[in-house]
């Protein structure tokens, strides 16, 4: 009777043993995998986004990241990871380079050309400054899944 025991407790300890290690690892793909970016209206074959707008508003979605940059420049993540930048296009073909880092410091970059498609007039100096008076003027807060930390732009 007492062997019986042992091996329904064997049974059972194994069962529960391979259940959590199996949990574990499923949970541990997120860390493992690293960020993702998506890039709202971004047209995957081609990796552009068109704009007839000279004042582009870059919106997207940083999964499992901490911190994310566009252009060098940290920019705001909300607790759902959505994001929302404002560029000033200047030429017809505008490079966008993005990096987004989790908290285990794993990196995704990515390129992306925003196409203008709007008037081909010159953009004038007073755009120019307006756009990086209000980018400056905005202060930049990162949000990290334990704290959250603003720093001012100079």
């Amino acid at each position: 009777m007492l062997l019986k025991i042992n091996n329904v407790y064997q049974i059972l300890f194994t069962v529960i043993s391979i259940t959590l290690i199996g949990y574990a690892l499923f949970n541990a793909r997120f860390l493992l995998s690293g960020p993702e970016l998506i890039i709202n209206n971004l047209n995957p074959k081609t990796n552009t986004i068109e704009s007839n707008n000279r004042n582009f508003v870059l919106e997207g979605i940083a999964v499992h990241s901490a911190y994310i940059s566009v252009n060098d420049r940290p920019i705001t993540i909300d607790e759902t990871g959505e994001f929302r930048e404002t560029l000033l296009l200047t030429q017809e073909i505008n490079p966008v380079y993005i990096i987004a880092r989790d908290r285990l410091s794993k990196e995704k970059h990515m390129q992306i050309m925003v196409v203008y498609t709007g008037d081909t007039e010159e953009i004038t100096f007073d755009e120019i400054i307006s756009t990086m008076m209000a980018q400056d003027a905005s202060s930049t807060t990162t949000t990290s899944p334990t704290t959250s930390t603003t720093s001012e732009e100079f």
